[in-house]
């Protein structure tokens, strides 16, 4: 498996935050939901947890956590790209 592009930045920010997650807040991303869909596709554990936020355009948002249990990530990367 290979990840590429914006794909593999997602990945690895999902495998930095750890158990804490990642929301479109905390790791600015135009489109994190694409990159999960598509990285949940090549088979990793992705968890979606729904929170809610206030303010003046309150409503919910995504965490996303990896769950996959990731052993060499740099052979899942692809630098070129």
């Amino acid at each position: 498996m290979t990840v590429i592009g914006r794909d593999a930045w997602a990945l690895l920010e999902l495998h930095r935050a750890g158990d804490c997650g990642c929301t479109p807040l905390t790791h600015p991303g135009p489109r994190w939901s694409g990159y999960v869909h598509k990285l949940r596709k090549l088979g990793l554990r992705i968890e979606t947890v729904t929170e809610s936020h206030d303010g003046p355009f309150a409503g919910h948002h995504a965490r996303y956590v990896l769950r996959s249990r990731m052993r060499d990530l740099r052979r899942l990367i692809d630098a070129d790209d």
